[in-house]
């Protein structure tokens, strides 16, 4: 049995889904569709359909990977679907296997597209996951402020709370809460000497990759309560309090109005679990963040878009294997607030050469 004297702290704060989408050139998609052939077969496999997509490969061939969604795939149907769509799990990876997942992006897109990634390509679901010890989840009531939409929770067979699911599938933030030592228990992974609750901030996007860190923050709002304490008030009535048991807070504060809602929320801070401040566990993720780019972050010397094939300024070490440079003057000049040393070339398409 666990105690609950501990206050919370953080534990962990990660990346626990990314969506990556890349729009290409058509010039260009030719080549990554071979790419994946080659790739699939050197892992004896070969691309297969899966999501509405046309060519999909696992990002890592290892067996203890084979039923997790890291998946590139290849829309070549839908025009109005990115050509490239890529779905992974960092926080569910080693810091090797991250990099070599990275490393296998990079094989698949080839140099030029996985330089452009970092700039062009768009983030269309953001997966956060917070975890947080020292608390018990199934002694927990949850609530967020700014949440329009009605709150679920979901009991096991044996009519304990399983999770908590505050926002629709349709919102652009949802929040996921479980039991982190129970999931971890059933898949028989080892865990701490304390309990372990998460919350998983599911956040819908359209933002450059390199932007991510400035999303708002979904944590903020949030308020956690103790349930046993509240349930021992007797300033709440009983069916206030078989309510929330039955349909949970959110949906029954939702249908509450005025005295009656403003005096359930009064008493609701006095049971409230002094949670670390959202601002603080936001930053510990946008600097796990830093590192996450960091991987996709390409030279200083590396143009930042490939989509104009006219005579631009291009980085001196930047070698575009589908140009032809006829005439190159070596010049100076500032990319993105940084002195380079680059080329102003007069280019040619190869084809047309």
């Amino acid at each position: 049995m666990y105690s609950n004297k501990l206050p919370p702290e953080t534990e962990n704060v990660s990346i626990d889904m990314i969506n990556l989408n890349l729009n290409v050139p058509e010039s260009m998609r030719l080549a990554i569709i071979s790419r994946m052939y080659d790739y699939a077969a050197k892992h004896e496999a070969q691309p297969f359909r899966k999501m509405g997509c046309q060519y999909v490969v696992n990002l890592l061939y290892k067996p203890e990977y084979k039923n997790k969604r890291l998946l590139f795939c290849i829309n070549s149907n839908n025009p109005n679907r990115p050509f490239v769509q890529m779905a992974f799990n960092p926080s569910g990876l080693t810091t090797s296997d991250l990099q070599l997942l990275v490393n296998n992006i990079k094989i698949l897109l080839g140099d030029i597209l996985f330089n452009k990634l970092y700039s062009e390509g768009n983030v269309s679901r953001l997966d956060i996951a917070f975890d947080i010890k020292n608390i018990i989840f199934e002694d927990l009531l949850f609530n967020r402020k700014l949440q329009r939409t009605c709150g679920y929770y979901k009991s096991n067979m044996n009519g304990t709370l399983g999770s908590v699911k505050l926002g629709s599938d349709t919102s652009k933030l949802q929040l996921r809460i479980y039991s982190k030592t129970k999931k971890d228990i059933a898949k028989k992974i080892n865990t701490p000497p304390y309990p372990v609750t998460r919350i998983e901030a599911v956040v819908s996007v359209n933002q450059k990759l390199a932007n991510i860190k400035t999303i708002k923050n979904p944590f903020k709002g949030l308020g956690v309560y103790k349930q046993s304490h509240l349930y021992a008030d007797k300033r709440l009535p009983v069916c206030i309090g078989a309510a929330i048991f039955l349909h949970g807070l959110t949906p029954l504060l939702q249908q509450m109005e005025g005295h009656e809602r403003q005096a359930l929320e009064q008493l609701l801070t006095d049971h409230k679990i002094e949670m670390p401040p959202a601002e603080e566990v936001f930053g510990l993720w946008q600097k796990e963040c830093d590192s996450f780019l960091e991987l996709f972050r390409p030279p200083l010397s590396k143009v930042r878009s490939f989509s104009d094939l006219s005579p631009r300024k291009v980085a001196a070490e930047d070698v575009d294997e589908y140009l032809y440079y006829f005439h190159a003057e070596q010049l100076s000049g500032r990319l993105n607030g940084n002195w380079i040393d680059y080329v102003e070339p007069y280019t040619a398409n190869k084809i047309a050469a």
